[in-house]
């Protein structure tokens, strides 16, 4: 036996949730239409990388750069280091002036404030590195819940701003 009803109305999903983007930029593709199912961590949208991912590469350039300096002023140090001792010994035995230790002491201090430098460099250059990827992570926009797409507000070539509002770019259900 199969029962049927018919009925009129209205549907109110549980719940809609706006998708939007966080960063700005070229909208590459769009991946689903109004009515499409999509599941939690679907893809909906990307955004074009190419900018991103140079801005990334720089980024990294500029951290191995950074490194470098941090290799180099540790040598540094270490020289200067050494040459403090030799001259430590040397003022002790009457062989050098009180003041050009005192101007050996100010270069092994020098080198130590360089390499406290480079190695801040190296944390600003991380620092760089992880918000360009993290931007790169954002240029894909996935659906936060299983449900149906609602509506489109976006079409592929569209250049989303994202300067002061979060723009919609889908209304799930």
């Amino acid at each position: 036996m199969v029962l049927s009803a018919t009925a009129t109305g209205n549907l109110q999903p549980k719940s809609e949730v706006t998708v939007g983007a966080e960063i700005s930029g070229l909208v590459r593709e769009v991946l689903v239409r109004e009515n499409d199912q999509v599941r939690k961590g679907d893809v909906l949208a990307r955004f074009d990388t190419q900018e991103l991912r140079v801005t990334l590469e720089q980024a990294e350039a500029r951290l191995a750069l950074a490194r470098a300096s941090v290799a180099e002023a540790e040598a540094t140090l270490d020289e200067a280091s050494a040459e403090e001792r030799r001259s430590t010994g040397m003022m002790e035995r009457k062989l050098i002036s009180e003041a050009q230790h005192d101007s050996v002491r100010a270069n092994r201090k020098r080198a130590a404030a360089r390499l406290a430098s480079a190695r801040a460099a190296v944390q600003e250059a991380l620092a760089a590195v992880s918000q360009t990827r993290t931007r790169l992570d954002k240029a894909v926009i996935t659906s936060p819940i299983a449900g149906v797409v609602l509506v489109r507000s976006v079409e592929p070539g569209t250049t989303v701003a994202a300067s002061f509002q979060t723009p919609q770019l889908f209304l799930l259900a």
